[in-house]
């Protein structure tokens, strides 16, 4: 059962990631908008399910949203000038 909300999460990502993509035509956007999505999506399965990983895979989803949108600021930043 673990399984098949892990593979939801991450088709939830995907067409988050996909339309985001397809709305602004910007990769970057679609990148840092599924990487924010992540921890939520965590947060929101393991207080709503019986999830067996415990708050340390909350704390990596965040780290890992962090790092992509450190690794994309000059890209967010081009798209917040215009």
């Amino acid at each position: 059962m673990a399984k098949l909300r892990k593979k939801a999460k991450r088709r939830i990502l995907l067409v988050f990631a996909l339309v985001l993509m397809a709305l602004t035509r910007m990769v970057s956007v679609g990148s840092v908008g599924a990487a924010i999505l992540f921890p939520v999506l965590t947060l929101f399965i393991h207080n709503n399910y019986l999830v067996t990983e415990g708050s340390g895979y909350l704390v990596y989803s965040i780290i890992l949203a962090l790092l992509v949108a450190f690794n994309h600021r000059e890209n967010i930043q081009r798209i917040l000038n215009g």
